[in-house]
């Protein structure tokens, strides 16, 4: 059963990949991608099985709505998750290694499959400038998402 909570997430899931598919339709290539950003950081905040599965799947339709090929994100999720329970199991997680895991993903997703799959090539200014604005914007959101569901202060 679905709490009302859960429902906001999922909403807000929905939000960011309109985001995302809207970003490919009018500018004819992403530049920020708020999902993959979403999926890094809840990897390192609360790792819940349901919300990383229902973010995979967006990513995946975003793939399919963009590239026509569904499987294309996970080619990375999947390593990119298996590390990262690595290194919550074995090391104390940080800000630096969400940006290391934002960057490997970005780069995979660039160079692995846009540039050798798809045969998509970007000048390196603009793949410098994407990685550059995902990182600020996972910086964000892991700044703020300690503070999200809670209203004032109640103590």
């Amino acid at each position: 059963m679905l709490h009302h909570k859960n429902i906001y997430v999922y909403f807000f899931l929905l939000l960011l990949c309109c985001a995302d598919i809207s970003q490919f339709f009018f500018f004819k290539s992403p530049y920020i991608y708020f999902l993959l950003c979403f999926y890094c950081l809840t990897l390192f905040h609360a790792p819940k099985p349901r919300i990383l599965f229902v973010t995979a799947t967006l990513l995946s339709l975003e793939s399919f709505t963009c590239y026509s090929k569904f499987s294309l994100p996970l080619f990375y999720l999947i390593p990119v998750t298996i590390l990262s329970l690595l290194i919550r199991q074995n090391l104390y997680t940080n800000h630096f290694q969400l940006i290391i895991l934002l960057s490997l993903s970005l780069f995979a997703q660039i160079y692995g499959i846009e540039a050798s799959l798809l045969g998509i090539s970007s000048p390196y200014i603009y793949t410098i400038g994407k990685i550059s604005v995902n990182i600020i914007l996972v910086s964000y959101f892991y700044l703020t998402s300690e503070n999200w569901g809670k209203h004032g202060d109640r103590s």
